[in-house]
């Protein structure tokens, strides 16, 4: 065989194998995502950070962002220095409070730590959970769901801010955000069954 017809063959071998490699990618790349999963709340939900039937989760509020005024126009404490509400909320799970947050004073932005009475406090008591600003739920049923209320702490009577119903099935694992009538819910999820101090380091929530 001669070396011209050795190049040929090698040539046409070499061009056989790019082809072959540039269809299998082709191909590769063409498949079709899978279309995203939508919350009720609008927000892109990923297959593997969706919540799921039968686990058992732990709740953050991280924060909520209320009016300025109620809903007859009037500033929750009256006029002047300290008129923002004194924020804190409470968590109700199969018709139950399970849980009640610390207070935010004279806020329109209440930001909650993850873990109250500070870290170490948390990580060396013999039930941490008891620290964390969180609220225990069960993912059992199809139609799982909590209530939260934001109330105004008043010496005499609170105010209500606002209430609303969170389906299980509209958050996803990490951060959640809702709007609903007028107050914005930062709503960090962790499954219960995970390491609490890894998630909420993955978290950014503590260091």
């Amino acid at each position: 065989m001669s070396d011209s017809v050795k190049v040929i063959i090698s040539r046409v071998s070499f061009f056989l194998v790019v082809l072959g490699c540039g269809y299998g990618a082709f191909h590769y790349f063409k498949k079709e995502k899978k279309p995203e999963q939508l919350s009720a709340s609008g927000a892109v939900v990923e297959d593997n950070l969706s919540l799921q039937q039968g686990n058992r989760y732990r709740i953050f509020i991280k924060s909520l962002i209320v009016p300025p005024v109620d809903t007859e126009g009037k500033k929750w404490d009256g006029n002047g220095k300290g008129s923002a509400p004194d924020v804190f909320f409470r968590i109700f799970y199969k018709d139950h409070m399970i849980y009640e947050s610390s207070t935010m004073n004279d806020v329109l932005v209440a930001e909650y730590a993850a873990i109250k009475g500070g870290v170490t406090d948390a990580i060396f008591s013999k039930n941490a959970s008891d620290y964390l600003e969180a609220a225990n739920v069960a993912f059992q049923e199809k139609g799982a769901h909590f209530k939260i209320e934001v109330i105004d702490s008043d010496t005499f009577d609170n105010d209500l801010i606002g209430k609303t119903t969170v389906e299980l099935k509209d958050l996803q694992l990490g951060s959640n955000i809702l709007e609903k009538l007028g107050i914005t819910y930062v709503i960090v999820v962790i499954d219960s069954d995970s390491d609490i101090n890894e998630s909420l380091k993955a978290l950014k929530m503590i260091k």
